[in-house]
């Protein structure tokens, strides 16, 4: 068969995800593995701003291209950021240190077996990983009337 006697027929080819039930803890990796100009590995230690408080109401109520909702449930979606990881070092080794929150102000920092209270404008900016966990205010939409 020849080339111009091929008949192409052009195809809509659609990609779709649901969230079927959001999870309790929400982890956020960070992939800072890059390489420079010469192809070395390296790490990206950039600022990051996240949030002390992430709203993903967004997600629950947001539509795909046919209107349709993309969740299965009607839950709200707050998260409150509870930990975060970073990572110190180079691409072949390194060392991580955690940061646990203990209340608004107070941090735990982990760091093997120094552990020290810090506060929260000491946890840093340059996160490998972040948890969030759902906001203890956050209720059922059919509960909050």
């Amino acid at each position: 068969m020849s080339a111009d006697k091929i008949d192409l027929e052009k195809v809509i080819i659609q990609k779709k995800k649901l969230i079927m039930k959001p999870p309790k803890t929400l982890c956020i990796h960070f992939n800072r593995l890059t390489c420079d100009m010469y192809g070395n590995q390296i790490i990206r230690r950039n600022s990051i701003k996240f949030p002390e408080h992430l709203d993903l109401n967004i997600i629950r109520d947001g539509a795909d291209h046919e209107g349709k909702n993309c969740c299965t449930f009607d839950i709200d979606l707050k998260y409150k950021l509870c930990s975060v990881i970073e990572h110190r070092g180079s691409p072949v080794f390194g060392h991580y240190i955690a940061a646990k929150r203990i209340d608004d102000e107070r941090w735990l920092r982990c760091n093997d077996n120094i552990i020290s209270t810090i506060n929260a404008d000491q946890v840093t900016d340059v996160p490998y990983m972040l948890f969030y966990e759902k906001d203890n205010d956050a209720r059922s939409l059919n509960e909050s009337g």
